[in-house]
């Protein structure tokens, strides 16, 4: 009976590496069927274009290799992970034996939640990736197993989105109560601005998620440790400590207000959240990485899950692109090819739109209002405002486009007005 092949794509161009995976896959898992593809760019600046040409594949399971290009691979594992797929693909990040601790955390914060070290030792890399694929086809490990009783104090990584002078915008996967006492290890302790790793969490949320994360929080600074006062202390000792760390608390407040305002013209402010709904992700092939757009942008193919794709990121402009009433054959949903083996994909129609709409209203009760542009349809702005009961919905005739929506981006930019600092992803402040 022949095996239907589990293609497994590697992203990368460590030739060497990925004829000793495949050849430790055939020896360990014979009968699988197992069919490595690797895929590789030389180009920076079309890496992210590799989303489209792995996809194509179906794949099983994704391996990057994160050692080259580390940056543009991180970009792409991100996209991977945040996009909506009919049938989500596992990923594993690979890392060169001499990678920085850093690079190896932004495996794990690119959303790739299991990253091996190459190594001349796959056994380990193939368990773990057959475990992702079939688990019960995975085999006995033959390793001892033993019971940790020790106590461990461990860390979590998390995200830092932005900051002002009084606080932080941080992602999480741990959910943190209001009102809560946090240990942050953040930049501003090293360069000795805040002296202080406390924070007291002054709001937790699962909105506006930047991060491949579950939630966001915004915690305010302590900016120094409060001091600690003993039953000895003299009250010269106890106004000494006092005068001390109001001292130390104002000098701290003016260096974080004089580092925001430095720092302030080489901040990436990404005012405007935007959602493009559309099945041929035009921006993944665009030459230019849309992370370097000056808003924030996600790409979904279609709408799963409301709650999560909106509330997670509350996109203040949604682009749509409407299927099937144009005059292009080829957009019509009976025309629309499917990849063999996949479920079907859902149809990005009016009717779609409806539900989408609809959900939004439902879900998010507190006024949250996005303004809508549908392209792709000859309907008349004012017919489907009246039929989506919103006013903040334009229709277009033409296909979407990447520069339109940018320009309108632009223009809604001006209604926004956020005094603060945003950081980039790749910098040390985060």
């Amino acid at each position: 009976m022949s095996v239907k092949a589990k293609k497994v794509i590697y992203l990368g161009d460590d030739e060497a590496y990925f004829k000793a995976i495949t050849g430790e896959y055939l020896k360990l898992y014979p009968t699988l069927g197992i069919r490595m593809v690797k895929i590789t760019e030389a180009e920076k600046s079309k890496i992210q274009s590799l989303y489209h040409k792995t996809f194509k594949e179906n794949p099983a399971l994704i391996l990057i290799d994160f050692s080259k290009n580390s940056d543009e691979y991180f970009h792409l594992a991100r996209l991977f992970v945040r996009t909506n797929q009919i049938e989500p693909c596992p990923i594993i990040g690979l890392h060169d034996y001499l990678s920085p601790p850093n690079i190896i955390k932004e495996g794990f914060l690119s959303g790739v939640k299991v990253n091996f070290i190459k190594s001349a030792e796959l056994f380990d890399l193939v368990y773990a990736s057959v475990n992702l694929i079939d688990p019960s086809q995975v085999k006995e490990h033959g390793f001892a197993n033993a019971q940790l009783t020790d106590t461990l104090e461990v860390a979590l990584l998390a995200k830092i989105g932005f900051i002002n002078t009084t606080s932080i915008h941080l992602e999480s996967d741990f959910v943190f109560d209001k009102g809560a006492d946090v240990n942050v290890r953040h930049f501003w302790i090293d360069k000795k601005i805040v002296p202080s790793k406390k924070f007291k969490v002054a709001n937790n949320e699962s909105s506006i998620l930047f991060y491949p994360f579950k939630q966001s929080m915004d915690l305010d600074f302590l900016y120094v440790d409060p001091p600690v006062f003993s039953e000895t202390d003299t009250p010269e000792r106890t106004q000494e400590l006092k005068d001390k760390y109001e001292h130390d608390l104002n000098k701290s407040k003016k260096k974080l207000k004089e580092w925001i305002k430095d720092n302030d013209s080489v901040s990436l402010k990404k005012k405007v959240r935007i959602l493009a709904v559309e099945k041929e992700l035009s921006f993944y092939s665009n030459t230019g990485r849309i992370d370097q757009f000056d808003h924030s942008i996600r790409c979904h193919p279609y709408i799963q899950d409301v709650k999560n794709e909106i509330g997670h990121f509350k996109p203040q402009l949604i682009v749509f692109s409407i299927e099937g009433e144009k005059i292009d054959t080829n957009e019509k949903p009976e025309n629309i090819k499917k990849v063999e083996g996949q479920k079907d994909i859902p149809i990005n129609d009016f009717d779609q739109l409806k539900d989408f709409m609809k959900k939004i209203k439902e879900q998010f009760k507190e006024g949250y209002n996005p303004y809508v542009v549908l392209f792709n349809t000859d309907r008349a702005s004012a017919d489907v405002q009246k039929t989506l009961g919103n006013n903040q919905v334009v229709c277009y005739p033409g296909k979407m486009s990447i520069e339109m929506i940018l320009k309108m981006a632009k223009a809604f930019e001006a209604k926004i007005n956020d005094e603060i600092v945003g950081i980039r992803g790749k910098d040390p402040f985060t």
